[in-house]
């Protein structure tokens, strides 16, 4: 293999991150130093969206990254035992419930739900970076580094030649053995270099997020920690996320047709006013009465649409690869946080043992052990999100007659996905 002493990881965000984390776990059995630096486009550490579920095997996977020692330590998130499901309109029984823990309350494999706030899971990786301490691997983080081109040679770089530059809007330059577009849905590595080609699908679904202070709602609660609530006209997720139980985060999931510009999505959900009203009308006749109460005490809503990217498609070229959404963006299920932190790992453990072999032997090794999950995992992502689109009154009824016999029929496969680890998958 062709030296790689330095690695540029393009992106910040959560799979930037746990991408750099693994590189210095995994990489640090190797004779010679590596330097892996993270370039973020924004100034400073931050990341968009609110509350996300993290599942048993998202935890397991962090644990083995040193991250989750320090969401514990800093008191983040709320465990969570199971996802309750709700018909919005037939109440009070659960339809049924995504468990997290046994029939007898034990968690899978170590491990319950976490409900967390991004921002919080960020800190949590920014620390156990700046902890860790694995020999011959040294990381860092550089902001407002915005990617402008890549430039790679097609075939045997020059001798001192590192192979690949990376140029930034801020007139930069550097040269890395290796690069990895770590930088989501609207991957600048991707659009700019991998596949221009393959660019962002709008789903026509949206995602209206908002918190409500729990003294705002004078009515019980339908849940114990997390709940979904399934209506003609999408779903509603109401969740505690932070340790007091003092506050309430909610996430509209709801068909919307229109697609805008970034600036048009942004213009519409400053309408506070009329973002709330939509979801008054779509959830406002629930059975429960502090569904009503939440959404109307809530006076911070936020407007995501939500995209994809068409299935299959080029990951990587001779020494650029593609990791998370950055490649394979599929539609919210709760797991996609998971999904790019197996990248890291999976993709780390293959480097780290064909180091004696080009990197084409280890990309090609990589895509042949994880295209079939990815594929698999878009199937399933896309099937639920067609769950959420506007029904009628029989569609609805029968969607809801079928969700407790979906429930017990993918409990095996979800069960054991809840009891993965990356680490301990078998390297062809």
């Amino acid at each position: 293999m062709a030296p790689l002493s330095e690695i540029c990881v393009i992106g910040g965000g959560m799979s930037g991150l746990a991408t750099a984390l693994a590189m210095a776990k995994y990489l640090s059995s190797r004779d010679e130093p590596v330097n892996v630096t993270v370039y973020e486009l924004r100034d400073e550490p931050t990341t968009p969206g609110g509350a996300v579920n993290l599942m048993p095997n998202a935890l397991r996977n962090l644990d083995k990254l040193g991250v989750y020692s320090h969401l514990k330590q800093n008191k983040c998130g709320v465990e969570i035992d199971r996802i309750e499901l709700f018909s919005n309109y037939s109440g009070p029984d659960q339809l049924a419930s995504m468990d997290f823990v046994d029939k007898d309350g034990n968690p899978l494999g170590s491990f319950r739900g976490l409900r967390v706030m991004r921002s919080d899971l960020m800190e949590a990786m920014l620390n156990a970076i700046s902890a860790s301490t694995y020999a011959n691997v040294t990381l860092n983080i550089l902001y407002g580094k915005k990617l402008v081109r890549i430039e790679e040679p097609a075939s045997n770089p020059k001798e001192g030649d590192k192979g690949v530059k990376v140029s930034f809007e801020d007139g930069t330059t550097i040269e890395a053995d290796l690069v990895l577009g770590c930088d989501g849905i609207h991957s600048k590595t991707r659009m700019n270099h991998v596949e221009p080609e393959r660019v962002p699908v709008y789903t026509g679904i949206s995602t209206a997020q908002g918190y409500v202070d729990r003294k705002a709602v004078p009515s019980d609660l339908h849940f114990k920690g997390t709940c979904l609530n399934m209506s003609r006209r999408g779903s509603l997720l109401a969740t505690f996320y932070e340790p007091t139980h003092e506050s309430i985060y909610m996430a509209s999931v709801m068909e919307a047709k229109e697609t805008l510009s970034r600036d048009g999505w942004k213009t519409k959900g400053a309408d506070q006013d009329a973002v709330r009203e939509d979801i008054l009308d779509r959830f406002g006749d629930s059975a429960f009465p502090c569904v009503r109460e939440m959404i109307s005490a809530s006076n911070s809503w936020f407007l995501f649409p939500v995209y994809k990217l068409p299935p299959g498609g080029k990951w990587c070229t001779e020494r650029v690869m593609l990791l998370g959404d950055a490649a394979h963006a599929m539609p919210p299920q709760g797991e996609s946080i998971g999904i790019a932190i197996e990248d890291a790992i999976l993709f780390t453990r293959t480097l780290a043992k064909y180091r004696s072999f080009p990197l084409s032997k280890a990309f090609k090794v990589y895509k042949e052990l994880r295209r079939d999950r990815i594929h698999e995992q878009y199937q399933e992502a896309s099937r639920r999100w067609e769950t959420v689109r506007d029904c009628g009154y029989l569609v609805n009824k029968l969607k809801e007659a079928i969700m407790p016999w979906w429930i017990w029929w993918s409990n095996e496969s979800r069960v054991k996905t809840f009891m993965s680890d990356a680490e301990s998958v078998i390297i062809p």
